[in-house]
């Protein structure tokens, strides 16, 4: 978070500076997409949350 805020006090200074908020909140924030791009292509996954999230927890049981 400080280097974001003395990325933007450079960035007033040097337009292209690459390190600035918004560079950090996308690299440490949370992510999420869309596959519509990818179904539009007609991609289609193995497997689907539905049949994984079992095992998945399963899983972590299995570790603690």
């Amino acid at each position: 978070h400080f280097l974001g805020i003395v990325g933007d006090s450079i960035s007033r200074l040097w337009k292209d500076f690459p390190v600035n908020s918004g560079t950090i909140n996308r690299l440490t924030g949370p992510a999420m997409y869309s596959s519509a791009k990818l179904q539009a292509l007609g991609w289609k996954p193995l497997h689907t949350l539905e049949q994984q999230l079992p095992l998945m927890i399963d899983d972590y049981r299995k570790t603690k």
